[in-house]
């Protein structure tokens, strides 16, 4: 059954990437990305959190002058997670995502006979461009805003929770001390404290992983700039094909960064001679080939790479149009 759901996940995300990369739609979000990438990076994030929390907040919610530079780091993590999440190479992902959300909250029916149309995908899209119409720089400040306050909120409830468990610490203690013989009363007490337990340890976890992603997020982006070097060298490489000693030593200094970034995770996408694939490579030239099979990729013209198993850039590639095999086609 589990392995069942994974599937029409699978073919749900590939079903709405189609949508997606279709042109008008492509087009749409491509300007949507440009909008927010220039609206994030044009807002200034140092002012904002000079300016918040005030100090009417910080005596309500018990925020200290301590609190602040750790409060900033993990606003900026969320900042910067949430809309590099929406402009460059991972908003395809995050629309897809955030699609793939709404039609499980919206069409619980559809996704239980696992059926779901394009048009409930193209409806739900048009859905999330509304939600972004009219994108201000108004906007950036309330989704800052919402987001800062909301690690306020869970700051807050953090010391609470602690201070509670403590309590509690303190209280179950004294009861298993004192032997008390109503196990109604005991089983009580230890279910409020297995839920402040939880609640303590959910909370902590969701801490965690936002550093580790903020993380994962920043070595990526290092990565990401690396491969332009290897970009470089292989072009390098490909003019000094009559200067044997210069070339031998580019080959080895290219083939020491491959190595590391290979440590790291990253893996070079096979291209050549491969069938297209849309989640892996981007067309950027057709050539018309009768010796080939019809989306064949013919030539590499920038590699592309994934980075423990997720795609970090796409393949730009030349692709084959067969002619022939789209006329057998059409004739059956």
């Amino acid at each position: 059954m589990s392995s069942n759901k994974e599937d029409f996940v699978s073919k749900l995300h590939k079903k709405i990437k189609k949508v997606l990369t279709e042109k008008r739609n492509k087009i749409e979000i491509e300007q949507l990305s440009r909008t927010i990438n220039e609206l994030s990076d044009s807002f200034d994030i140092e002012a904002f959190l000079n300016e918040n929390p005030n100090s009417q907040i910080m005596a309500e919610y018990d925020i200290r002058e301590e609190d602040l530079p750790h409060l900033r780091e993990l606003t900026l993590g969320r900042f910067k997670q949430y809309f590099d999440s929406f402009s460059g190479k991972y908003i395809f992902d995050s629309i897809c995502l955030q699609i793939s959300y709404e039609i499980n909250k919206n069409y619980p029916d559809e996704v239980q006979k696992n059926k779901v149309k394009n048009s409930v995908i193209k409806e739900s899209l048009v859905k999330l461009f509304d939600t972004f119409k009219d994108f201000d720089s108004e906007k950036v400040n309330n989704t800052m805003n919402s987001m800062l306050n909301s690690l306020i909120h869970d700051m807050y409830y953090f010391r609470k929770l602690e201070k509670l468990n403590k309590k509690l610490n303190t209280e179950y203690k004294t009861l298993l001390d004192a032997s008390i013989k109503d196990k109604e009363l005991l089983s009580t007490a230890q279910s409020g404290y297995n839920k402040i337990k939880n609640d303590y340890a959910n909370l902590r976890k969701r801490t965690e992983k936002e550093k580790e992603d903020y993380r994962s997020k920043a070595e990526a982006e290092l990565i990401g700039q690396l491969i332009e070097i290897l970009d470089d060298f292989e072009r390098a490489i490909g003019q000094l094909e009559g200067n044997q000693e210069v070339l031998s030593g580019f080959s080895m200094i290219e083939n020491k960064l491959s190595a590391i970034l290979k440590q790291r995770g990253l893996e070079k996408i096979l291209s050549d001679g491969e069938e297209f694939d849309p989640e892996k490579h981007e067309a950027m030239m057709v050539e018309k080939r009768d010796d080939v099979n019809d989306n064949t990729i013919t030539e590499t013209i920038r590699s592309g790479f994934l980075l423990n198993e997720k795609l970090l850039r796409p393949s730009l590639v030349k692709v084959a149009q067969n002619n022939k095999d789209n006329k057998e086609t059409d004739q059956d």
